[in-house]
């Protein structure tokens, strides 16, 4: 069986660390109760934002992902915000492609903390990396993806990082490739006139950023749509548009130079 994955932490340009395995228990949070009502069973990954548990509610017994949030002296009510929001966000839109957020708090020792559906299935990266996927099951994917998108958009929410790390594939009524959409850690609200992601601000995974959002311009629903033409071309080849190392140099790329068809790819190029 799969190994549970788990809803991440935004990390903007070096995305989240992320990984099926869990990490060895050194953390002293493992073992104890989080606000009297999560047991915090082990340490599943960490992010830029924080550390991620896998664990369970006391009383109920259901499982859950939760996000602590790390102290920082650097922005801690910007990092505060930008959590709230992101549950919020993901609980308001309701629709099955994107992971379900079940509670929200901040405990009396003062953790903040984010409680949403643990999940067991395979980051779509890991997928696209064992070899190019098939046009079906990509329009497959492409098309859960986009459904998650469109139920976000409707609510005024712009994802502005989706990536193959953010999509998780798990089985669901029979289909092995059910698509979760994750991390609205750094969405925008268009209907919120307080801006914590400011205008001019590079947020986002260079490999997909709209050229709109490598310009830090304002960006609208377009942009998402962008990062899913980008997500869809790396899962027929297994290569994204455009690489370097510099990401600057991406950003660069992204808005002055035009992708190379995939029919003119050549095969030395592809995985």
């Amino acid at each position: 069986m799969d190994q549970p994955l788990h809803p991440t932490l935004d990390a903007p340009l070096d995305g989240p660390i992320v990984g099926p395995a869990p990490v060895p228990d050194a953390d002293p949070r493992v073992g104890k109760v989080l606000d009297a009502r999560y047991l915090l069973e082990r340490r599943i990954g960490a992010g830029g934002m924080g550390t991620v548990y896998a664990g369970r509610h006391v009383v109920l017994g259901f499982e859950v992902a939760i996000k602590v949030l790390r102290p920082t002296h650097e922005s801690e009510s910007v990092q505060l915000e930008r959590l709230k929001r992101e549950a919020r966000a993901a609980s308001a839109i309701g629709n099955p492609h994107i992971v379900k957020v079940r509670d929200f708090g901040t405990a009396p020792g003062g953790e903040t903390y984010v409680v949403m559906e643990l999940l067991r299935g395979r980051q779509l990266f890991e997928v696209i990396h064992e070899a190019p996927m098939p046009w079906r099951r990509v329009c497959h994917v492409a098309a859960q993806i986009a459904d998650a998108l469109c139920a976000a958009h409707r609510h005024g929410i712009i994802h502005r990082d989706l990536k193959p790390e953010n999509v998780l594939l798990v089985e669901s009524e029979g289909d092995p490739d059910f698509v979760k959409v994750l991390d609205f850690g750094i969405a925008k609200l268009e209907r919120v006139d307080k801006k914590l992601t400011a205008h001019g601000q590079l947020v986002g995974t260079p490999e997909y950023m709209s050229p709109e959002q490598c310009r830090g311009a304002e960006l609208d629903a377009r942009s998402d749509i962008y990062a899913l033409g980008v997500l869809m071309y790396e899962m027929l080849t297994g290569l994204v548009p455009f690489e370097a190392e510099d990401p600057m140099e991406l950003v660069r790329l992204q808005m002055m130079e035009a992708p190379t068809p995939p029919s003119e790819l050549t095969p030395e190029r592809r995985i």
